[in-house]
């Protein structure tokens, strides 16, 4: 009789045992699932930063060719190169008598004018790039 009180003994060691095993594992999982989670939030994070910064690209890329286009329309439009085109807006040249024509005559108004203002709004518009 002593010597089974002994084996229960045993057996409910045994079974405190297993189950304490059993809880180590539930708590290693839940550890590793928080881990897992944290991982997953930072990645999507990492994904909504990568997302803002491939529109704020694409922004300025649209914005670039909006202000290209505009340069090489004025530069078409008066006969010009779009090189002096943009020089001529940032005032970095001056229309020559001899390449002023009747229709370069309204773009030396407006650069000596507006220069200013136009790249100012320019900016402003289509961004400072």
């Amino acid at each position: 009789m002593v010597f089974s009180c002994f084996q229960d003994l045993e057996d409910e060691s045994k079974a405190e045992s297993g189950y304490d095993e059993t809880w180590k594992k539930q708590v290693g999982n839940k550890g590793r699932s928080r881990q897992v989670g944290e991982k997953f939030e930072a990645v999507e994070l990492g994904c909504d930063l990568l997302r803002k910064e491939t529109n704020i690209i694409l922004r300025q890329s649209m914005s670039t060719q909006l202000r290209l286009a505009f340069m090489f329309q004025m530069a078409e439009e008066t006969g010009l190169t779009n090189v002096y085109v943009a020089q001529l807006l940032k005032r970095q040249a001056q229309l020559n008598p001899q390449t002023l024509s009747t229709r370069a005559s309204p773009l030396d108004e407006a650069v000596m004018h507006y220069g200013e203002n136009i790249k100012e709004i320019t900016n402003e518009e289509f961004g400072n790039g």
